[in-house]
């Protein structure tokens, strides 16, 4: 890139310097062809060759000018075009990379942290930390890298979280947790008194989380700014299709972009939905959803290994503690 300017700026200063030059010359040669074309007579005088060697003069200035514009030839202009593309082209590459990176460290954490162990081992479980700690671990890519999955120099700051329909937390009250049997395959009889939903906030940047309270889908009396925010994740939820919406807080335009989290193994129910709020005007790639759903996938089956271990500790701590039927 570096050479390709330094021919242009070559070929500028040529100019440049000629201009001047070129123009003066140009006005006394057409001055001076002008009088020779009113001093020629029928005989050949010494004004014919006045207007001969000027006109020749002035074809070579000609020649001299149009070979000096060649000398900006379109290749410069096709050179820096071309490695413009090709700065594109790595920066795409270098940004697919790193969101394949990102994809396989979510993977990595949905391995690692998922609870093989089983309630009775008594050694650290999936569910030891509430679900949304366990989520900011699982999702830091997206947290710490949003500006590369959107592909934005210009924005730092955002606000990310989750809402969910339905997931598992412990009860408030052991004593109202009862089983169907407490021999082999025991079951929860009532499900919800270990069910939860709402958001979850992962990242506030941008300090909206009075915007997001864990129960904005259930309200009905909200502010404009919520109604939008609620309407943009409702829509993706019943829809199972990614929104894009613009909403205005405090003066300042923002947009939200929002993405279904399906149930595992299922194309048809969406048990929750992802969200990124940035301030207005990013033009994000169109991979973005795609890449969005990846990390949705392994949420889906991460927050289901999560419900999982929280049935099993909770079965295991009531089936050592059976209730006394004398």
């Amino acid at each position: 890139m570096d050479s390709l300017l330094d021919k242009l700026r070559s070929w500028i200063r040529v100019i440049q310097a000629a201009l001047i030059g070129t123009i003066v010359i140009e006005a006394a040669l057409v001055i001076i062809i002008g009088i020779a074309s009113n001093k020629i007579s029928e005989s050949l005088n010494y004004w014919f060759w006045i207007l001969l060697s000027c006109t020749i003069v002035y074809i070579f200035l000609l020649i001299i000018k149009t070979l000096y514009q060649l000398k900006f030839p379109g290749s410069i202009a096709e050179e820096l075009q071309a490695k413009r593309q090709l700065e594109q082209k790595n920066q795409l590459f270098e940004r697919q990379k790193a969101i394949n990176e990102f994809i396989d460290t979510a993977i990595k954490g949905l391995n690692e942290q998922t609870c093989f162990i089983t309630g009775a081992s008594g050694g650290e479980h999936l569910c030891d930390q509430e679900l949304g700690i366990r989520l900011r671990q699982l999702l830091e890519p997206i947290i710490s890298y949003t500006d590369v999955i959107l592909d934005t120099s210009t924005e730092k700051k955002f606000t990310i979280g989750i809402h969910l329909e339905t997931y598992q937390k412990f009860p408030d009250n052991y004593e109202s947790i009862e089983l169907n049997n407490y021999g082999e395959n025991p079951i929860i009889q009532d499900y919800d008194l270990i069910s939860d939903k709402g958001v979850i906030i992962l990242c506030d940047d941008l300090n909206l989380s009075d915007l997001l309270p864990k129960q904005l889908l259930d309200l009905d009396m909200v502010k404009a700014s919520q109604y939008e925010i609620q309407t943009a994740i409702k829509r993706t939820l019943n829809n199972l299709a990614f929104t894009k919406h613009d909403f205005t807080e405090k003066d300042i335009k923002y947009s939200i972009i929002c993405s279904e989290i399906l149930e595992v193994c299922s194309d048809d129910y969406s048990n929750g939905v992802l969200f990124i709020v940035f301030k207005e005007g990013i033009t994000f790639p169109k991979d973005v959803p795609d890449i969005l759903s990846i990390f949705n996938r392994v949420t889906a089956n991460y927050v289901s290994k999560y419900n999982g271990c929280i049935i099993e500790e909770i079965i295991s701590r009531k089936m050592k503690n059976p209730p006394n039927n004398n």
